[in-house]
């Protein structure tokens, strides 16, 4: 349970913020959480002060401070220790990838689902995956992307597509891979593969690289098995030793890694 919380919060802001937003995600006690799911402001006390935000910050906004006062009888109760908060940075520029909202919608994801878990484990589609993603924010973040600073329009949803598929692939489809192999439960783990194959190739610099060199990635499970290629043999210098080298001479044609 505990891994499904950390690398979701991981995976759900910028790469700057993983390692930092890890530490945190470590940090909560997940069981405290789950018994407090009926109270959002005691959460979102909880998980903003473990970020460290109300050591450093100083708003005057009237949330902000009544997440404040809880959290300082939330830390002298539980003896809790925050992060520095410099560890933690602001993020994107672009407010549904602000690290408040971000964490924001990680308190919505622990208050709608009891376990997560389970719930993702046992889901049967990738479109029964994303409508759990798609929680709604409080009321408070519909309306702010961090404390005290106002939207120009309301949302109720952050999580585009792109962000789902960002989660789908490098924390929620892992983990449930490693659970179904471990239980040795094949229907499951030839479920979850599967699932790679129905969602599209991922469009980051190693992959746009790769394309110039005419390796083709129609989906998630094309992309992974590319980036698994080129940070184990092409960054390695072990092309001699990599069974796709013949195909990438000047001129070979197009291929694609998983069939």
């Amino acid at each position: 349970e505990r891994l499904f919380f950390v690398w979701t919060g991981m995976y759900s802001v910028d790469p700057a913020n993983r390692d930092a937003i890890a530490r945190l995600c470590l940090s909560v006690d997940l069981i405290w959480v789950q018994k407090k799911r009926t109270q959002p402001i005691m959460i979102e006390s909880f998980i903003f002060g473990l970020s460290g935000i109300f050591e450093t910050d100083h708003s005057t906004d009237v949330y902000y401070q009544q997440l404040s006062r809880q959290f300082k009888i939330l830390k002298s109760l539980y003896q809790l220790e925050p992060l520095n908060r410099t560890f933690i940075k602001k993020g994107s520029s672009r407010p549904e990838a602000h690290t408040s909202i971000r964490l924001a919608w990680l308190c919505s994801l622990v208050i709608s689902h009891d376990r997560l878990s389970e719930v993702f484990y046992h889901s049967n589609s990738i479109k029964e995956i994303r409508k759990l993603l798609d929680v709604q924010l409080s009321g408070y973040w519909s309306y702010h992307y961090d404390f005290g600073v106002l939207r120009k329009k309301s949302v109720k949803h952050i999580l585009g597509k792109q962000g789902m598929d960002i989660l789908l692939i490098n924390a929620i489809l892992p983990l449930c891979l490693f659970r179904a192999r471990v239980l040795n439960q094949p229907n499951l783990t030839s479920k979850f593969y599967q699932f790679y194959f129905q969602l599209s190739s991922e469009n980051n610099r190693i992959i746009r690289n790769l394309k110039t060199h005419g390796i083709v990635t129609s989906s998630a499970a094309d992309s992974q098995a590319a980036m698994y290629l080129f940070k184990n043999f092409c960054s390695q210098y072990q092309c001699l030793t990599c069974k796709f080298s013949p195909y990438l001479l000047p001129d070979s044609n197009s291929i694609n890694l998983v069939e």
